[in-house]
């Protein structure tokens, strides 16, 4: 087939009946404009088998056996992309047949970067079995308040910020992104040329996202899902909701096959989703060559961050606080334990601030709009997943032409007139 104007591409090891299911729901999608790339470094070769049987011209399958680390993964499934466009999306995640008319929405506008809001996330059956409040759901999609809204936002100083908030909450600043979001291709390549490969790091949406921020100055938000977020019990979201995320760092799944690895200095070694995020953004930034960022990461906030979630580590992330600015005797000590805890009084009445006003704003957009979020259980597979985002998207005038129109309007203003 010509080149696709969307490529989906999916890094996938051992999750096989995930992937199949994703596969076979996506490939049903009567679309053809878009390739489907699985990249597969599985232990055993059932995916293998199971993809010399697929014959559609827009599936694209490539095994490498192990050892094969999971950014080797990554870089390969980038490097398979021929769309105009790519999205990144687990081996347990979903899509929403109107990513095809978002895409060729951002092709007539020429956008380099559209990233959905990730309110519609499906649990699999065996995901929240562990998880208070969710043992029975069965497979639960849960929905959030869509209200379409669509916006042009700037991404200048966005990576400042991450880096002065200690490498954290990346997913709310005007970031461009790969993972779950689209993004023209030829950007990808442009990392490439910048640091020799696709993706480094440790976790590759925040690197990314940090490193795509050097070529996208604007991206385009809009309320509205087009990928459904899976969490299977595999999955490092499963981790993160029963807090089991938390380890040695020699134990991490990152590290291996990997072979020697530069972890940052500013970070606490051990091994948890807030210092791989940390790590991720400084590797980024290395490899990209802006040190001057760099320089600007605060290890207080991300201490802070880290005594908040993980206190059993305390002494380790102690330790390394008071390394890093190389105090060494009690005055010393004393000095930079009181600044902390000065700094996390205030981050502790900035965080209630932010959650007072975002509640209040939402429950002002919950009141002016009337639709409302859904938690929908007994869902089986993310094919049935699929078909009820769209059921509740068209109970609720949720429609995706009002999105492209939103678009078209920012883009092509003299419309409005």
């Amino acid at each position: 087939m010509k080149n696709p104007l969307l490529s989906i591409l999916i890094a996938t090891k051992n999750r096989i009946p995930y992937c199949i299911q994703v596969i076979e729901t996506i490939l049903k999608l009567p679309d053809q404009d878009f390739e489907l790339v699985i990249q597969d470094n599985s232990d055993s070769l059932e995916l293998f088998d199971y993809a010399k049987g697929i014959t559609d011209s827009r599936f694209v399958y490539n095994y490498s056996p192990p050892p094969f680390s999971s950014i080797d993964n990554f870089n390969k499934v980038i490097s398979l992309s021929k769309g105009q466009y790519s999205c990144l999306i687990g081996d347990d995640d979903g899509i929403n047949p109107d990513i095809f008319k978002i895409v060729r929405c951002a092709s007539a506008n020429n956008i380099d970067s559209i990233v959905p809001s990730l309110k519609a996330i499906y649990w699999w059956p065996d995901a929240t079995k562990n998880i208070k409040g969710k043992e029975n759901a069965n497979g639960l999609l849960s929905i959030g308040n869509l209200s379409c809204n669509t916006g042009l936002l700037s991404t200048d100083g966005e990576v400042e910020k991450l880096m002065k908030s200690g490498g954290q909450d990346y997913m709310n600043l005007n970031l461009p992104k790969l993972y779950h979001s689209v993004v023209k291709t030829k950007y990808l390549h442009s990392i490439k040329e910048k640091t020799g490969s696709f993706v480094g790091g440790l976790s590759p949406d925040i690197y990314l996202s940090v490193a795509l921020a050097s070529f996208i100055k604007k991206i385009v938000r809009i309320d509205y899902p087009i990928v459904i977020p899976g969490i299977c019990i595999a999955s490092t979201s499963a981790d993160s909701a029963t807090k089991t995320n938390i380890s040695k760092l020699e134990d991490a799944p990152h590290f291996r096959d990997r072979g020697e690895y530069f972890w940052a200095k500013q970070v606490p070694m051990f091994y948890s989703g807030v210092n791989i995020w940390a790590d991720s953004a400084i590797a980024s930034l290395t490899d990209m060559d802006q040190l001057e960022l760099v320089n600007k990461f605060s290890i207080t906030d991300l201490v802070i961050v880290l005594l908040n979630r993980h206190n059993d580590y305390s002494d380790i992330i102690l330790k390394h606080y008071f390394d890093s600015y190389n105090a060494t005797n009690y005055l010393q000590k004393s000095y930079y334990l009181i600044a902390l805890k000065l700094k996390k009084r205030q981050y502790k009445f900035i965080n209630f601030s932010v959650r007072v006003i975002g509640k209040f704003k939402r429950s002002i957009a919950s009141n002016n709009n009337k639709n409302k979020p859904e938690n929908i259980r007994n869902v089986l597979n993310i094919s049935q997943a699929t078909d009820k985002l769209n059921l509740h998207l068209v109970k609720n005038s949720l429609s995706v032409d009002l999105i492209t129109k939103k678009i078209d309007d920012i883009f092509n203003p003299i419309r409005r007139k």
